[in-house]
């Protein structure tokens, strides 16, 4: 704030701030460092993807879907269990 007014300080000017002003900073670094006065007045984004990240994330899907396909599995074989148990067999049809 200069005399009342919210300014920006850009290089070694310092210009008014216009609540419609939107400034993206984008970088090559892998985990860019930026100063905590920088840090604290901003929303950091961070859209790097390697090739690890992407396959931890296939892997958690993965998992998700086996896990729920071994589920369904598991209730279909408990109640072809539970069936043949209420008919009097001993072994599940199927």
């Amino acid at each position: 704030m200069q005399g009342g007014r919210e300014v920006i300080k850009i290089g070694d000017n310092v210009v008014p701030y216009h609540p419609d002003f939107r400034f993206y900073m984008t970088s090559k670094l892998a985990n860019p460092h930026y100063p905590p006065e920088v840090s604290v007045k901003v929303s950091l984004l961070n859209f790097f993807v390697t090739p690890e990240g992407l396959e931890e994330q296939l892997l958690d899907t993965t998992v998700v879907q086996v896990r729920r396909l071994h589920s369904h599995t598991a209730l279909r074989r408990f109640a072809a269990t539970v069936q043949a148990v209420s008919v009097g067999k001993d072994e599940p049809c199927g």
